[in-house]
């Protein structure tokens, strides 16, 4: 799930020598929109 969780190895399947830490940016990114869509719903 593009690094959900910070898990960078297997962000992109696509792009397997993208760097690991690329996966942990998009992982950040989907927790706090996740975060954000949760507050959303709780609000």
């Amino acid at each position: 799930m593009y690094g959900y969780g910070g898990y960078g190895g297997a962000c992109c399947p696509v792009t397997p020598v993208a760097p690991p830490a690329y996966g942990v940016g998009v992982g950040i990114i989907a927790i706090a929109i996740l975060i954000l869509i949760a507050l959303g719903v709780i609000f």
